[in-house]
């Protein structure tokens, strides 16, 4: 109930909701921007957001029309990372995020490691979203197919039981990443 004792009775103007999920983050540079958009008017009114940002092609993946590569979900995580130090939420205190990424998208590694470096991603908890065919790839020790969103290519595979070792290896050490069942 905190945003209900932050916000009931004050006279200020602001949700009295802790938490909201963002839609679906498009694969594009309007789509990516029309959600910070978002996001910064519900913390502006004092909500948390989730966000799942596994629909955003990997880094190093072709970005086609502007011949270049793109910078994948951490770096527009970065972004909205940013948006969330700058605003102040009922003029009281910073927002909160929750930055969820899936467990077969490119990225994966890159983003389980990121808070390794605690002065990256402040306003961001880190969940990785675990899916019923990887938990089964763990038990039977078997590699498991990352994804390109955009194109739905297999661009590589992991030994599922690694992966795995190293979330619980790191969320021991700081507690981060979590992680979601998103299929269970």
């Amino acid at each position: 109930a905190g945003r209900i004792l932050a916000g009931a009775g004050t006279g200020r103007s602001v949700t009295l909701f802790n938490c909201f999920v963002m839609g679906t983050i498009p694969d594009s540079m309007a789509g990516i921007f029309e959600m910070l958009k978002e996001a910064a008017l519900t913390m502006q009114q004092g909500g948390g957001i989730g966000y799942d940002f596994s629909t955003i092609r990997p880094r190093g993946a072709a970005v086609k029309g502007v011949a270049a590569d793109a910078s994948g979900p951490l770096s527009f995580m970065q972004v909205f990372d940013a948006a969330t130090e700058t605003i102040k939420q009922g003029g009281k205190r910073r927002g909160a995020n929750m930055g969820v990424l899936r467990v077969d998208h490119p990225d994966v590694l890159e983003f389980i490691t990121a808070k390794q470096d605690q002065t990256r991603f402040t306003n961001f908890n880190f969940s990785v979203a675990i899916t019923d065919a990887f938990m089964a790839a763990v038990r039977d020790d078997r590699e498991y197919d990352l994804v390109d969103p955009s194109t739905r290519e297999v661009v590589n595979t992991l030994r599922a039981r690694e992966v795995f070792d190293r979330i619980i290896d790191l969320a021991w050490h700081n507690g981060e990443p979590g992680v979601l069942f998103i299929d269970a």
